[in-house]
């Protein structure tokens, strides 16, 4: 060949001037580097403090979220996001109070002075009394409301969910709520998936965050798009960037 007879004499000369550059190069990237670093720090120590307070961190990226898939998959419901996180909370509250209920294992209405007394503590009786009660009542109030604004179809004001929307807000909290996500390695025990290897809490915990991360990611473009720059912004930082990093990576570094 014409490469083989002549070889390529400049290609010796740019490699070395490539070798150069990159050289020279390097002190000032690391520099660079360094001074990004050391500006980053701070915001790296709020980003840690923020994903260790979990409910909060947990509700303003589901609020977020919901926000994202309410200005693009609702038409004129500007309050669908707020409706939708308070009915979910509200199931929530249910699933929690009949999960309580199915593993309770002390049904005794008194409590003791001590734990090794049988002397009966009479305020904290009747404190523990008012509360179970209040819980009893809140839960069959809310249980009744559901079941009449679903029998009766009386929708709120404003509130109108497409399936998309239900679907995405749906998996997205179910996936994400500390409540759910302390029933998914019960739900594959049950199942006895072999592969699985008796590691269904952390597969569960690597799924749902992997989900939940991969949902937020294509709102991001879309948002961009119809030129939602703020919430597209806050998505991407806070769903994708913060909850990735943190919460997708340490589940990832379990299941290694």
């Amino acid at each position: 060949s014409a490469n083989y007879r002549y070889p390529a004499r400049w290609y010796p000369a740019v490699v070395n001037l490539a070798r150069r550059a990159a050289n020279r190069l390097r002190a000032p990237v690391a520099c660079v580097l360094s001074v990004l670093m050391a500006v980053y720090a701070p915001l790296e120590r709020a980003e840690k403090l923020f994903i260790q307070m979990n409910n909060l961190s947990t509700m303003i990226s589901q609020l977020l979220i919901f926000t994202a898939c309410d200005r693009l998959f609702v038409a004129q419901g500007r309050l669908t996001s707020l409706y939708s996180l308070m009915f979910y909370n509200v199931i929530t509250y249910s699933v929690s109070y009949v999960r309580e209920i199915c593993t309770k294992e002390d049904w005794s209405p008194y409590v003791n002075v001590t734990r090794h007394s049988r002397v009966k503590h009479l305020a904290m009786s009747a404190t523990k009394i008012v509360l179970e009660w209040t819980k009893a009542v809140t839960f069959i109030v809310t249980i009744t409301f559901i079941l009449l604004t679903l029998g009766l179809e009386q929708g709120l004001e404003h509130y109108r969910p497409t399936i998309l929307y239900t679907i995405i807000t749906g998996t997205y909290y179910l996936l994400s709520e500390r409540t759910f996500l302390e029933l998914w390695p019960t739900a594959l025990s049950a199942m006895k998936i072999e592969s699985l290897e008796n590691m269904e809490a952390l597969y569960s915990g690597f799924w749902a965050r992997a989900v939940t991360t991969s949902l937020a990611v294509p709102l991001v473009p879309v948002l961009v798009w119809y030129e939602r720059w703020r919430l597209a912004f806050f998505v991407f930082y806070v769903c994708v960037f913060v909850h990735g990093r943190y919460r997708l990576g340490e589940s990832l570094g379990k299941l290694n």
